[in-house]
């Protein structure tokens, strides 16, 4: 296990390596957690490797700030979980507009016949869909062993306006 941490004025860069893991008796390889933070942008990277050094996790993304706004989005498009190479439309998928204090949302991810998105405005409506989504492509059972597998289709929709409310409609097929 390495952890580096360097601060300066305004700047801190940390690095965190683990040569091995174990997780209800699963023996994972390498994993590297990366923050870097400058006044104008923040960067991290997250990289979880199975024991012959293939990703099972990776993913990394960036916050940069301009004058009136703080855009997140990502270097790489292609984003590993569980595995699988899951592909982000747009590299950029989500502003902030800091003066209005409103999160606009554009992230569409994509893998084979599956869907995760999250769209809207926190100042009207955000939804979050998950597509025909099946769960063992997202989360390990070596690590959650008892995880039931199967298809979600869903909606969730959430409003901010005049007063809060909280719409769903949830699918989980074996």
């Amino acid at each position: 296990t390495k952890v580096r941490i360097t601060a300066e004025e305004k700047q801190f860069w940390g690095d965190l390596s683990i040569d091995s893991t174990k997780v209800n008796k699963t023996t994972g390889g390498i994993t590297h957690l990366k923050v870097d933070v400058l006044p104008d942008k923040i960067s991290g990277s997250l990289l979880i490797a199975d024991s012959s050094g293939e990703a099972v996790y990776k993913l990394g993304a960036e916050a940069i700030k301009g004058k009136e706004q703080i855009i997140f989005r990502t270097d790489d498009p292609d984003w590993i979980i569980n595995s699988n190479k899951w592909n982000l439309t747009d590299p950029h998928f989500l502003t902030w507009e800091i003066g209005k204090d409103d999160f606009i949302a554009s992230l569409s991810l994509h893998y084979e016949q599956m869907e995760i998105a999250l769209a809207g405005r926190t100042s009207d409506t955000i939804n979050l869909n998950f597509r025909k989504v099946q769960i063992s492509k997202l989360l390990s059972q070596s690590v959650i062993p008892l995880l039931p597998d199967g298809i979600i289709d869903a909606e969730i929709h959430y409003s901010d306006q005049a007063k809060q409310y909280l719409d769903s409609n949830l699918d989980v097929n074996q």
